[in-house]
């Protein structure tokens, strides 16, 4: 059924929530925000579901994410998402067969002996583990914003009995959980971007305003350490400003785009005028570096003469 009105929704599948047809209208996730707001309408454009020409993306990396993801969050969907491989490749034609007959996400018997352990340590380490109770998985949540007419969409990975006094949860697996690097790559991945948006359509769409978001974050190898971590309020609103920057934009993608325009024109890379070639902060530095050099010369010759 198509959204015509703010609400919230359990059990929406993947393929649904991600569909250009699950609104009215046009709609937007956090995901396309930061492609915009990281990148360049034209990078958005290219994988977004409103796009017919465009052509999906999937890794490795993502199966094994989507995998962690799902086990992690207990959902009961898992069978109908994934299926697990017999094979240990696919460079034999049989394999290959088998590969290409699936509809669903492929994994390994490696995947989920590592998932399994991941799952394992997250639920015996107390401050993360307790995040993922007395909730429910995966709502969906859906606002029309008043100021662009866009639809907006957020989907927690846990979302609490009690936002009010405690934390919406999402899952993140990465490299390191050590604060310092997982700080550097929350805010070059924009997950503040995606955490303003979950708490502004939230309380949008339930008139309750939540204490705020929280990443559970764990490893990938062993020993697979997990931590939760949350955004600050001034974090927060810098991540507001930034999607509500690329809300705008894509506002004015679209319109361009309904309005028949050249896809280049409707949804442009990152310049649209020939500019100076970006100058690496390093290079910058040794440039300033050569130009007080040259003028204490200059300045000590002047002073002899």
């Amino acid at each position: 059924m198509t959204i015509t009105s703010n609400c919230w929704q359990d059990g929406v599948s993947n393929e649904r929530y991600h569909s250009a047809e699950v609104c009215d209208g046009p709609s937007i996730s956090a995901s396309g925000l930061k492609a915009i707001a990281l990148d360049c309408p034209a990078i958005y454009w290219a994988q977004s579901a409103l796009n017919p020409k465009r052509e999906p993306k999937e890794t490795r990396a993502l199966d094994f994410g989507k995998a962690a993801h799902a086990l992690t969050l207990g959902e009961p969907t898992f069978d109908a998402e994934f299926v697990l491989s017999p094979f240990k490749d696919f460079r034999k034609d049989e394999a290959k067969k088998w590969r290409d007959e699936q509809t669903r996400t492929i994994i390994t018997e490696d995947d989920l002996r590592v998932i399994r352990l991941m799952v394992a340590e997250l639920k015996s380490t107390p401050h993360v583990g307790a995040a993922f109770t007395n909730g429910t998985p995966e709502r969906s949540f859906f606002w029309k914003d008043k100021e662009t007419g866009v639809w907006l969409k957020a989907r927690p990975d846990w979302f609490p009995h009690a936002p009010a006094s405690r934390y919406i949860v999402e899952y993140k697996s990465t490299v390191s959980v050590k604060p310092e690097k997982f700080g550097y790559q929350a805010f070059d991945l924009g997950y503040p971007i995606q955490a303003a948006l979950m708490l502004d359509v939230v309380e949008a769409v339930t008139g309750e305003k939540p204490i705020g978001i929280a990443h559970a974050i764990q490893m990938k190898a062993p020993p697979f350490l997990a931590d939760l971590q949350f955004f600050t309020a001034d974090q927060i609103q810098w991540g507001r400003s930034l999607y509500r920057k690329a809300l705008q934009t894509f506002a004015e993608c679209w319109s361009r785009h309904t309005a028949g325009k050249p896809e280049r024109v409707a949804w442009p890379g990152y310049r649209t005028t020939p500019e100076p070639i970006f100058t690496p902060f390093r290079v910058a530095k040794e440039i300033a570096d050569e130009q007080t050099e040259i003028f204490n010369v200059t300045s000590t010759r002047n002073l002899a003469a």
